[in-house]
């Protein structure tokens, strides 16, 4: 046991365990240094990051990452439970969306710098969310789900968009833009 500092070691035969204690969180770690993410290799991943971009000096990666971990720390505090690889994605997807929605007001406003900044944050993020899909292939896949659940009448929306949602999370930023193509493929038909 370490107790300055508050770092308390534990030899076991296999290797050695330590546990940092901060007021906020207790960060197990094995001897190789990194916390142990069992329940996401996304977690861990963006960590690792997070390390890197600090030896880099890389301010924006670095401040994107850390968006992502504030975002996935608040979401283990106010539900309470670990976190997992689909959550993250979702969360990812929702701070994507504020990029954007942030970029335009900043243009709207006059300040290319700061929605700049913005741009770069936004692009950091989508580096981690799966490849997004194209327009042809939303188009595609929502015309297909349209004939698979049957819709004929805009009143028919929601049943699309439960199926879609879930398949589609993560690999489109806003979900908003894929509403609105059901919505006038609905309209037509």
């Amino acid at each position: 046991f370490v107790l300055c500092g508050l770092c308390f070691e534990v030899s076991f035969p296999a290797k050695v365990f330590s546990i940092r204690y901060s007021s906020r969180s207790i960060l197990a770690s094995t001897s190789s240094g990194s916390p142990g993410f069992a329940e996401s290799t996304l977690k861990a991943q963006l960590y690792n990051d997070m390390k890197t971009a600090m030896i880099n000096k890389e301010k924006s990666r670095l401040a994107a990452i850390r968006a992502i971990q504030s975002a996935i720390k608040q979401k283990e505090v106010d539900d309470r439970v670990a976190i997992t690889d689909d959550n993250i994605i979702a969360i990812m997807s929702k701070l994507v969306k504020q990029r954007k929605e942030s970029i335009q007001s900043f243009l709207s406003g006059g300040r290319i710098d700061l929605a700049d900044a913005e741009r770069e944050e936004c692009d950091h993020i989508l580096s981690y969310l799966p490849q997004q899909l194209s327009q042809d292939e939303i188009h595609k896949i929502v015309s297909d789900t349209i004939v698979k659940v049957g819709a004929v009448s805009i009143k028919d929306t929601g049943k699309v968009i439960a199926i879609l949602r879930p398949a589609l999370q993560g690999k489109v930023s806003d979900f908003s833009e894929v509403s609105e193509i059901i919505k006038s493929k609905l309209c037509k038909q």
